[in-house]
């Protein structure tokens, strides 16, 4: 009889040491199998922050069941080995070891659920990690921070305005207290904000939070001249913002502003020509975007970098409210040979 407990406090180990081995291969391959399934669908993100229009796409195509039944069948079965996983995580003795395990399938999951368009379940993730992330470090860590983000993103792709709002202001409380209100680590969270407030039409609230960044970039730039093209972007962004606003003076000063730093920036061109376009000049306008576009051509000598560039600045056309532009930028990708 001890002998036999000998035997069984000598091989548990052994087991226990399996078992591991087992859940970090398991580990490792539903994390290949995820990569392999979110390049296959050129699903690019980090957590939700800002997703891109090609994220959105994916997502789209994804659950509308455009992608092959082989490839969906294996992220679902993904999804399963990574639910699964989280169920013994939970069972894990608490401590670092865990929270840490938590986090990274937790993480996945979230991802995971939003590309299946099962929203209900990626909500439901992404506030588990706050909370959590709230018992841990606290409910003013930076940490904390990062969730917010993540959730605020969500409900901003979900065009819950009204849920993400007050989630981006708590999430940059956080940072004003942890890093000051000067820091460049708050420029995410409040371009996050101005451009939920231009979703909501909220525009002179918009423009307060883009003059504060505006501010920032020209203190800089009074250090480093090499700061033209950030006081440049900032320009454009405010810009953007009164021309939606309808405020077309103002948003032509802007621009001459950014021009005299950069003349030869493609956004300023894409701008002004938006704005050309809002004001029932469309002759103009249309010279303005034939210019801009060769001059992105100009500078990509290859079909694959035209095509690269072309697609970056189209993301970046519709994170700025300039959808039409951007349409011009995709429409003029040269087709694969």
């Amino acid at each position: 009889m001890g002998q036999k407990d000998d035997t069984r406090a000598s091989a548990s180990p052994v087991k226990a040491a399996q078992a591991d081995n087992r859940t970090a291969a398991s580990l490792l391959n539903a994390r290949v199998a995820l990569i392999s399934m979110c390049l296959a669908l050129g699903f690019c993100s980090t957590a939700f922050g800002q997703g891109t229009y090609r994220d959105i796409k994916m997502r789209e195509r994804f659950c509308r069941g455009q992608e092959s039944g082989s490839s969906k069948e294996d992220f679902c079965k993904m999804i399963g080995a990574y639910e699964s996983m989280l169920g013994k995580a939970m069972k894990m003795p608490p401590g670092q070891e865990q929270d840490a395990r938590l986090e990274e399938i937790r993480t996945v999951l979230s991802r995971s659920y939003f590309v299946k368009g099962d929203d209900q379940r990626c909500q439901a993730i992404l506030e588990d990690q706050l909370k959590s992330q709230e018992k841990r470090s606290g409910p003013n860590n930076r940490r904390v921070a990062g969730c917010l983000d993540s959730l605020a993103s969500f409900f901003v792709f979900k065009g819950e305005y009204n849920k993400a709002e007050p989630v981006f202001k708590r999430e940059l409380k956080i940072l004003e207290g942890s890093y000051g209100a000067a820091s460049a680590e708050l420029l995410d969270p409040l371009t996050k904000l101005a451009r939920l407030y231009e979703n909501e039409k909220k525009f002179s609230e918009a423009q307060i939070i883009w003059k504060r960044i505006l501010n920032g970039y020209q203190d800089g730039y009074k250090r480093d001249p090499n700061m033209a093209p950030v006081v440049c972007e900032g320009l454009v962004d405010l810009s953007n913002c009164y021309r939606l606003a309808g405020r077309f003076h103002d948003a032509e000063s802007c621009l001459a502003a950014a021009t005299a730093l950069d003349r030869g920036s493609v956004m300023v061109g894409c701008t002004l020509a938006q704005l050309r376009r809002d004001q029932g000049k469309n002759k103009e306008a249309a010279l303005i975007e034939g210019k801009t576009l060769k001059d992105v051509l100009a500078v990509c000598p290859s079909d694959d970098g035209k095509r690269q560039a072309l697609k970056t600045y189209a993301t970046m056309l519709r994170s700025k409210h300039l959808s039409c532009q951007a349409e011009l930028f995709e429409n003029s990708l040269p087709k694969k040979k």
